[in-house]
């Protein structure tokens, strides 16, 4: 979203902050008025199911792609937007984005039946997933979806499968290209390509070949257009042996940012060991502050020259569609999550808060690494005494898990934080929401409401749920 708001303003909640380099979240106005004007309602919800609570935004979902389609167009480009489910198990993401006529890209047959469920009749639907077995295949060839190829044996596999079966519909097939090399055990390798094209050749009957797609790691448009151009030349070589590409899928990693570039900068050449648990500082972190919007990334990505002009004039000029699969980026503001403190235990130097909830909940510890967007605190109660000095904090899960951190960083607070208050983590929709997510003790897995509009002037906030 374009329309954050840089610093969280005075009408906004407390921030627990990070120790000596602070990240206050960056929100949408949205959000600014759900924690201005409606904490108390998010709080009752939080009492009414339980910690901790996701909170989801799914008009904010479709809004995020209506802007990155808008991007496409301005170029005169033709393009295509699939939210990539995997990014968030909720369907409420889903039904948004198919509503606002996007299609949907899955990565296992189980977000393929859910998203055929909760989308609206004819969304389209992407399989981009690399293990693709005979039933999952038979459902997308019978359902035309757009089945990406992840490697050579794959496309013999599709290809046994319909000769065997001679279903009455081609498969739609995209190759996936390996544009890593050993850095990635995902794609096509391209000398494999040439075999590719001749099986596709000869089985013309049974598979339509409409393209190829890339998908790379980390969030640096230099490395897509670099790999733009390169396939280009291979989009061109398949069409002198008579298979014409329609689509270019360059999948997602687009980026998203959480905090302001001035505070991200200052929290990398300032956080140390010494203020975090255990003395050991995360290596590296998802570049959550100085990021453009996806929408920028995209004209910068279309604006970049290619062989023979802008890669934008070289997809008009061969008729190709432009793929791409957000799902981070689709996700920006759409969700927060909250958290009740459920214990306290002080130390000599810091206090340890125990947040109803795990580290599984809401965190990047997949990563290795941390969650940097500060904790509004959402709580009101009357000051005293201990509300006039400074107070250190940490945060850890409540599992009996040692490593149970769902920050590892040194917080703190002017207010001394109690047993029953509740500390709100922004922008957390898109994955640290629930790629970890389990019912670790039997914990039930957290409960989600969706937001809705929240008026200055009444706290109309409603709590619906959001599977």
């Amino acid at each position: 979203m374009s329309n954050i708001t840089e610093r969280p303003s005075n009408a906004l909640p407390a921030v627990l902050s990070t120790e000596g380099a602070p990240l206050p979240p960056l929100l949408s106005p949205e959000w600014e008025r759900a924690v201005t004007f409606g904490k108390r309602d998010l709080r009752n919800s939080l009492e009414t199911h339980g910690s901790p609570l996701h909170v989801l935004a799914p008009e904010i979902c479709a809004a995020n792609l209506r802007s990155m389609a808008a991007a496409i167009g301005e170029f005169g480009v033709s393009g295509q937007l699939f939210y990539a489910f995997k990014a968030n198990k909720s369907v409420a993401f889903v039904e948004a984005a198919a509503q606002a006529g996007f299609g949907i890209d899955v990565a296992s047959e189980h977000e393929h039946k859910l998203a055929a469920q909760h989308s609206a009749e004819g969304t389209a639907i992407s399989l981009s997933g690399p293990v693709k077995g005979a039933s999952w295949l038979r459902r997308a060839v019978a359902e035309g979806c757009l089945i990406g190829i992840d490697s050579f044996e794959e496309l013999q596999f599709i290809r046994s499968l319909l000769l065997k079966e001679r279903p009455r519909q081609l498969a739609r097939i995209t190759i996936r290209v390996n544009m890593e090399s050993a850095k990635c055990r995902f794609g096509v390798d391209p000398e494999q390509l040439p075999a590719c094209g001749k099986l596709l050749v000869e089985n013309n009957i049974l598979l339509k070949f409409e393209g190829f797609a890339f998908h790379l790691n980390g969030y640096a448009v230099g490395d897509r257009i670099n790999a733009t151009r390169r396939l280009l030349d291979t989009i061109d070589s398949f069409a002198s042996i008579g298979l014409e590409s329609y689509v270019l899928n360059i999948g997602g990693g687009l980026p998203v940012q959480y905090v302001a570039e001035e505070d991200f900068s200052y929290f990398i050449k300032n956080h140390h060991d010494a203020v975090s648990y255990l003395g050991h500082a995360p290596g590296s972190f998802y570049p959550y502050g100085g990021q453009p919007t996806a929408a920028e990334w995209l004209k910068a990505f279309l604006s970049a020259n290619g062989a023979s002009g802008t890669i934008a004039s070289e997809l008009r000029s061969r008729g190709l569609t432009l793929l791409v699969e957000p799902g981070r980026a689709a996700l920006d503001q759409a969700g927060a999550s909250l958290f009740q403190i459920g214990a306290v235990k002080k130390g000599k130097d810091s206090t340890t808060l125990f947040l109803n909830g795990t580290s599984f909940n809401a965190c990047e510890t997949w990563f290795q690494s941390e969650f940097l967007c500060d904790p509004l605190i959402l709580s009101e109660h009357a000051a005293d005494a201990d509300d006039c000095r400074e107070h250190r904090y940490y945060l850890a899960g409540h599992s009996c898990l040692g490593d149970d951190m769902i920050s590892r960083r040194a917080f703190t607070s002017s207010r001394r934080l109690r047993v029953g208050d509740v500390l709100l983590f922004a922008n957390t929709a898109g994955y640290q929401m629930d790629l970890l997510e389990n019912n670790f003790h039997h914990h039930p897995f957290p409960h989600r409401s969706v937001l809705e509009p929240v008026s200055a002037t009444a706290n109309d906030l409603k709590a619906r749920t959001a599977a």
